[in-house]
């Protein structure tokens, strides 16, 4: 389905304008068409900001004529401080995933430009969510950032699950003494540096933390004061803080409190991250000037909850992602098939089509981090085998120098940090090299080995990208029927070296960039590319917006200047009344028009969404009313048993031949996740075993989705976003229509059809504007329907916690059977229900949230003030009030100065001129579907308007509703 989006600014009123699409046409033969997206993009923004320009100049022009005090003008101002704020609401959310340790920090600085990131080399240093968005304060602060603390509710949440983690450590120290099991130390270790933080930020000591409540632990903090207003406001308000600093280095010193969570000799100074929400940190930053906002997470599977839960929180509000790992665990196929993505990642990536190139970028990170000296080996090319024969040749000759030549050669090798410029091969050398297939003569050994290292890391990252495409397409092809297609879609891999990169911006090479040639490389460059690349679509939408309202101001100003009523014919009697009963109908009309063809057609599609049955999610069809979907809870249910089975094993989903897949899990394991009411836990590394994460709870999440997928997919990520091309050819044929009754109406009277004609441009504008706040409204909705994964979790959870409590009762002798015993009965007897629930709560938000984004759609139409049809109707009053007015009347109205008229008509031409010139160059625009009865539509649904609000609302036929068996 084509998007005319991607294309010609739309011009709704096609059939009001053939003259001028000749002159187009014409135009457009003597310029060529831009080749590409970006520079469409670029010439719509470079426009957008010229129009921005010219408003604003407008405005100050204004301020000194008698017309600035007119009610319309005051109008116009506050209509363009709406196009002025409107950048700081759009936002296009990058989130940088990836578990500690794996350079994400290091990626962000390389990326940004800028070492403001934490970075470690052995632990978690970014312990909140860190926003990274584009600062406009170009001319004061460098650097800015702004802190969201978490609201007093969730700390005290926090401490009373680290107070119930203490209590449980103690009661088996208490209970078991020295006959501890496996995993006691590191959980000893965990809550030892729980305690340690919870001491740093409130300033209390471990026998005041052990004795008081959560509550109270708070209340007599240093931070109670300091971040909380001493108790005042409700407990679920945030608070914030400021940090404005004078230099990086200060900057930096004043964030590390609330950002870095690593271990430090200090440990007097406070950490205040444990209770914080969010850091948006601003700065200039170019990749960030266009909305793109990087958000680093803090690890999914750290260690600390507290860390691990913030990022939950964050993820469903991704717009794009970059996956973070590193080239050591990407190369080996395990490792990048579980280490990577999680079942439950590809789930939800796959759900919301974003397992592709313009949603997703797999970095593997640390790539210069290679060892050459099995190369002949390991990467056996034939470059590598030419490189490593001529290096054994100079090693066997060199054999034979004296010490002193040995000391000026290893001199020579430059082995220090530091590495000589000149015996770096340059670009030129090293293609002619691998172009010709021949080792020169004259290559020193350093040469050699640069070029070593960089043949090893090239055959490396061909080799990851294979390994990470294989797993993805393996993973896009359980959804996808057409192999082909799910090939042509795989997500962008990039292998990059973060520490070369620094490198070359330094201008000072070490070991770090040995082995890379030049700056694109190291890869960043390329990353770069690819968030310039995915945020052009974003882009585009936003600045076609900006240039509607632009026109539409534009076109007010216009009128200001060319609003001379004293020419105008004058009217008889008859032509008068004749004149203000067609404004009325003409109104009337464009209202029917728009409502039977786009806003009805719109509504009815979105009132028949069924993301999880064949139910829509409209008021007095949801669950309770219909018992559809019982097939969807039944494989969900099924699945979910399943999965309660395969947790008391080691690897319940291991092959056949897998020598521990019958393998029970050790009693302490089961326990702890119990205890965690199947929460996150992580099962440290020991005896050999990597570390491992248990998580059921992700499991329930998954069962239910893998029931439900399927319909959910198909309503999200094509159903609805289809919507938005259709809705913009239904406007445009609707608009079409209304103006040629309008040009083939012989009762209208001529001078009042000629004002109307001439002011055409300013109703088609305004349209177009309409129709672009729609598409946004469904934009707006697509992004929060992703949300649902943090409600579904809390229901589930809800449901699931009293098995979890039940099998916490039991103890001693057989205490992993009990317990499994009791997960597994719960799960058989709730899971259909529970799942029901669940299904039935999240099409009671969606239903909730669609209604707003009717009345929102609404309110783009009938707004008193904005609305689309309302302002239309008004032009056509003040149009047939010019008409009308006696002279005497016209003379008194005020009137724009002649030097006034003269500087915006020059300000508006000037930048219609320039508007024009890109308007020839955009492509010609593709005719998209219109909207189509939907043959899963209800007969028993139908619309109808509000008198006096406008409102479309759904009323319902009385019907029988036919029942699926619900047994489970």
């Amino acid at each position: 389905m084509a998007d005319p989006h991607n294309s010609r600014l739309p011009s709704v009123a096609s059939s009001s304008t053939t003259a001028q699409a000749s002159t187009d046409i014409m135009a457009n033969a003597q310029v060529p068409t831009f080749a590409n997206i970006e520079d469409r993009v670029k010439a719509k923004e470079r426009i957008r900001e010229l129009g921005i320009q010219r408003l604003q100049d407008i405005q100050e022009i204004l301020k000194n004529d008698q017309a600035g005090k007119l009610q319309e003008v005051g109008d116009w101002i506050a209509s363009l401080a709406i196009l002025l704020e409107a950048h700081m609401s759009r936002e296009i959310l990058v989130g940088i995933l990836g578990e500690t340790g794996m350079g994400k920090s290091s990626l962000l600085n390389a990326l940004l430009g800028s070492n403001i990131g934490p970075t470690s080399q052995s632990e978690a240093c970014t312990a909140a969510v860190c926003i990274f968005a584009w600062s406009s304060d170009l001319d004061k602060k460098s650097f800015s950032a702004q802190i969201t603390f978490k609201n007093r509710e969730t700390v005290e949440a926090d401490l009373y699950a680290f107070k119930e983690e203490w209590a449980e450590i103690e009661e088996a120290e208490n209970t078991n003494g020295d006959d501890q099991d496996e995993n006691y130390e590191i959980r000893l270790a965990e809550i030892n540096q729980k305690v340690t933080h919870v001491q740093n930020w409130s300033g209390l000591a471990k026998a005041q933390i052990h004795a008081l409540s959560p509550k109270m632990i708070l209340k007599r903090s240093n931070a109670f004061a300091k971040f909380f207003r001493n108790g005042r406001g409700e407990k679920t308000e945030n608070s914030h803080e400021k940090i404005s600093p004078t230099n990086r280095t200060n900057f930096l010193n004043q964030l590390k409190p609330y950002v870095d969570s690593s271990k430090s000799a200090d440990t007097k100074s406070p950490r205040y991250w444990p209770l914080v929400e969010k850091v948006e940190i601003f700065l200039s930053c170019e990749i960030l000037r266009h909305g793109v906002k990087l958000v680093d997470l803090p690890g999914s599977q750290d260690a600390l909850s507290w860390r691990s839960q913030v990022a939950e929180n964050y993820r469903s509000q991704l717009d794009k992602r970059i996956v973070v790992a590193p080239a050591t665990r990407a190369a080996d196929n395990k490792a990048a098939s579980d280490f990577i993505f999680s079942k439950q990642d590809s789930d939800e990536l796959l759900m919301n089509d974003m397992m592709k190139s313009e949603s997703l970028c797999v970095v593997v990170t640390k790539v210069d981090e290679i060892d050459c000296n099995s190369a002949e080996s390991e990467f056996p090319n034939e470059n590598i085998i030419q490189v490593c024969e001529a290096l054994n040749n100079l090693e066997e000759a060199e054999e034979e120098l004296t010490e002193e030549d040995e000391d000026a050669s290893y001199q020579h090798e430059g082995k220090g940090k530091g590495v000589a410029q000149k015996s770096i091969l340059d670009k030129e050398t090293r293609a002619h090299v691998l172009e010709s297939g021949k080792i020169d003569s004259s290559l020193s050994e350093d040469d050699l080995r640069f070029l070593l290292k960089h043949l090893c890391i090239e055959a490396r990252n061909t080799q990851l990208k294979k390994i990470i495409n294989d797993h993805l397409l393996e993973a896009m092809s359980k959804e996808s029927k057409d192999g082909e297609a799910a090939s042509a879609a795989l997500p962008c891999v990039l292998p990059v070296s973060s520490k070369a990169f620094q490198d070359f911006k330094r201008k000072k090479r070490t070991l770090d960039s040995y082995g890379f040639p030049d700056r694109e490389s190291t890869g960043i460059p390329a990353l770069r590319e690819w968030l310039d690349r995915v945020s052009l679509h974003h882009r585009e939408e936003w600045a076609d917006f900006d240039i509607h309202h632009i026109r539409v101001l534009l076109d007010a100003a216009h009128a200001w200047i060319h609003g001379d009523d004293m020419n105008l014919p004058s009217l008889d009697e008859s032509e008068k009344t004749r004149v203000q009963m067609r404004c009325e109908l003409i109104s009337k009309r464009l209202k029917e028009i728009v409502n039977a063809r786009v806003r009805t057609r719109l509504r009815i599609n979105l009132s028949n969404m069924k993301p999880f049955r064949d139910s829509p999610l409209i008021k007095g069809r949801l669950g309770k009313h219909s018992k559809q979907g019982g097939g969807q809870l039944r494989k969900a249910s099924e699945i979910l048993r399943r999965s309660a089975k395969g947790w008391r094993l080691k690897n319940p989903w291991g092959s056949m031949q897998a020598a521990d897949k019958n393998d029970y899990v050790y009693w302490s394991t089961y326990k702890a996740s119990v205890k965690r009411y199947g929460g996150l836990f992580v099962r440290p590394a020991r005896k050999g075993q990597a570390k491992s994460h248990i998580h059921w709870m992700a499991d329930v999440q998954h069962a239910f989705w893998r029931g439900h997928h399927e319909k959910w997919k198909h309503e999200f990520t094509q159903r609805l976003p289809g919507m938005k091309p259709r809705v913009q050819c239904a406007g445009r044929k609707a608009f079409d229509s209304w103006i040629k009754d309008i040009y083939d109406d012989d009762t209208l009277p001529g001078p009042y059809r000629d004002l109307i004609k001439g002011g055409m441009y300013r109703f088609e504008n305004l349209f177009n504007k309409y129709i672009s706040e729609i598409r946004s409204r469904i934009d707006t909705f697509l992004v929060t329907s992703r949300g649902k994964r943090i409600t579904l979790a809390r229901l589930l959870a809800e449901d699931m916690r009293p098995g979890f409590e039940a099998a916490a009762a039991h103890t001693g002798k057989g205490i992993l059977k009990k317990q499994a015993g009791e997960v597994e009965n719960h799960v058989d007897a709730v899971s259909f229900t529970m799942f029901e629930r669940a299904r039935n709560e999240l099409e009671e938000e969606l239903a909730q949230e669609l209604k707003q984004v009717s009345k929102d759609m609404n309110l783009y139409w009938v707004d008193k003030k904005t609305g689309c049809w309302t302002l239309i109707t008004n032009e056509l009053k003040r149009m047939a009030r010019r008409l009308c007015a006696d002279k005497a009347m016209r003379s008194l109205t005020p009137k724009i100065g002649e030097e006034t008229k003269l500087q915006l008509s020059a300000l508006i031409e000037e930048w219609r001129e320039e508007f024009d010139g890109v308007q020839a160059r955009l492509p010609q625009q593709e005719m998209a579907d219109d909207f189509e009865d939907d043959p899963d539509e209800d007969p028993n649904i139908k619309l109808e308007e509000d008198e006096e609000t406008g409102e479309l609302y759904e009323t319902f036929a009385p019907v029988m509703v036919k029942s699926e068996p619900m047994t489970n």
